[in-house]
């Protein structure tokens, strides 16, 4: 614990650590003896080097308590983030945009993408680990605005992506700060005089919006805006970075106006038959009832499941000695996807190139008449999904791309020099181990392993289609299941009155659902 005594005692050893003067002989006798490399590293390290450091393991402990103690986890990850004075930022006399921004992230060391719903409120509450909070904090920091647990933020996302999950074209929308008074989507603000009932007059600021009389694609004004790519990107941490921005108009939202969205799931060979796959994959494309290909739970299940799916490629990319370790593709193009639903394709169609099940199968699942209840069979991993493309109407958004996306690349450089190597290595290491297996079995099962390891099951279990479980209900029970549910709460609660009502309302279908519902379902990217 550090007290007055304490400070008034120490000594600065280089530029960053502040150790007691009585213990600085003893830290530079054990290093030069013992030649403590580490800590040498870290006297040498900058102040920025030295918080990027911090902030890297605290979000490493972070996840590490939220996946082994989800329920004391709060999620206080990031640099401790100083709420700005209201005062600060007088919104009343600053303009504001509307603009949408063109997010990457690496999604490996978050516990997800989106800051719940339930988090929203007028101050700041301990979250998980997850990217949008860390985006948020940054604007806070760089001063684009006032609070992030406001409505008045109008924060929109193209969709939601689960741990893991990574994303190279996530995009966001909100209402922040502007240098401009006037242009496309900008509220400028104008002084005018007013007079109260006594004939007094008053000098007040009011907000006009600006849309008419401007184009989106009128860049002719942007040197006098804000940086956002810099300023977002240099209060960002280096797996977090906007590639581009654009001004959008107020009522614009990027999970209804997006028109598709594009997701690439990359993965071993193993021992799987890519033709094979590939011939499954068609049977995909166009519009289905997924009610067999997602994850179902209580709050979805009165939502519809026909999606349309544009097209699906499944494709070799790369081609080595040993045909198990080429890297594969599947690439999936739609207008929206159901909870956990390209995972559990990917799933299903591994199954198929494992030719443990026939790519009849996959026809039987779409006939939800035939196969009312969903089989069961393990999810493909998160880790392998990747949020590709999401495409707008030139309309919509026109994109101001930036030099600073010459730093994400250099970050991404810097990454892929590291997972390289390391996959370069295990790959040697597998071709070195194999080459000394004289028995084919044993050299089939190896090939094997890169497949079962897909599906997220233990080493020694097989990643196995189940069929369906007796104890497997189908949509129409499992909403009646829900609703009982629902009844039953609002009896303990005492409001006999509204359970009355509920029991007695119809169950909402696919032929009622809302047309907002069907076209505009938001994704869930990990859920893939």
């Amino acid at each position: 614990m550090i007290t007055i005594k304490s400070l008034k005692n120490a000594s600065i050893i280089g530029k960053h650590f502040m150790v007691p003067a009585r213990h600085l002989a003893v830290y530079q006798n054990k290093t030069s003896r013992n030649s403590n490399y580490e800590f040498l590293k870290l006297r040498e390290m900058t102040r920025d080097r030295l918080v990027y450091k911090v902030i890297k393991l605290q979000r490493l402990l972070d996840t590490y308590y939220w996946m082994h103690n989800p329920g004391s986890f709060d999620g206080r990850d990031k640099v401790r983030v100083d709420h700005p004075d209201p005062e600060d930022i007088i919104l009343d006399v600053l303009s504001e945009r509307t603009v949408a921004f063109k997010v990457l992230y690496l999604g490996w060391d978050y516990a997800g993408y989106a800051w719940q719903d339930s988090s929203w409120g007028q101050k700041m509450v301990g979250h998980t680990n997850v990217v949008e909070r860390v985006f948020l904090e940054a604007l806070l920091r760089q001063q684009l605005v006032p609070n992030i647990g406001s409505r008045r933020l109008n924060f929109e996302r193209c969709g939601r992506t689960d741990r893991d999950v990574s994303g190279l074209s996530q995009v966001i929308s909100l209402r922040l700060r502007s240098n401009l008074n006037e242009g496309y989507g900008v509220w400028g603000k104008t002084e005018t005089k007013e007079y109260d009932e006594d004939g007094n007059q008053s000098d007040v600021i009011r907000s006009i919006y600006c849309e008419d009389g401007f184009s989106i694609s009128d860049t002719s004004l942007d040197h006098n805006e804000f940086p956002y790519v810099k300023m977002l990107n240099d209060a960002l941490p280096s797996d977090i970075r906007v590639l581009a921005w654009s001004p959008v108009r107020r009522n614009f939202t990027p999970r209804y106006h997006c028109m598709s969205r594009t997701y690439r799931y990359v993965f071993p060979r193993g021992g799987m038959d890519i033709k094979l796959m590939q011939e499954a994959a068609s049977k995909l494309v166009g519009k289905h009832d997924f009610r067999n290909f997602c994850t179902k739970h209580s709050e979805n299940v009165f939502k519809h499941f026909k999606r349309d799916i544009f097209s699906f490629k499944v494709e070799e990319i790369t081609n080595s000695n040993n045909p198990e370790c080429d890297m594969c593709s599947a690439t999936v193009s739609g207008s929206s996807f159901l909870y956990h639903q390209i995972r559990c394709m990917m799933s299903l169609l591994g199954l198929v190139g494992l030719k443990r099940i026939s790519p009849s199968v996959i026809d039987d699942l779409l006939d939800v008449e035939k196969s009312p209840k969903k089989p069961g069979f393990s999810t493909f991993n998160a880790i392998n999904l990747t949020l590709v493309d999401t495409e707008f109407k030139d309309e919509d958004i026109c994109w101001r791309w930036d030099e600073d996306v010459l730093e994400s690349s250099r970050m991404l450089a810097r990454n892929y020099n590291v997972y390289s190597a390391k996959s370069e290595t295990i790959r040697h290491m597998y071709d070195h181990v194999c080459s000394r297996l004289t028995n084919q079995n044993s050299k089939e099962l190896a090939a094997l392993e890169f497949s079962e390891n897909l599906g997220g099951v233990d080493h020694d279990q097989t990643h196995e289609y189940h069929g369906v479980s007796p104890e497997t209900k189908t949509l129409e029970e499992a909403r009646t299941k829900y609703k009982q549910s629902i009844v039953k709460r609002l009896i303990n609660k005492g409001a006999y009155r509204r359970a009355a009502l509920a029991y007695q309302s119809p169950m909402p279908d696919e032929k009622n659902t809302s047309a907002e519902n069907e076209q505009n379902t938001e994704p869930e990217t990990s859920n893939l």
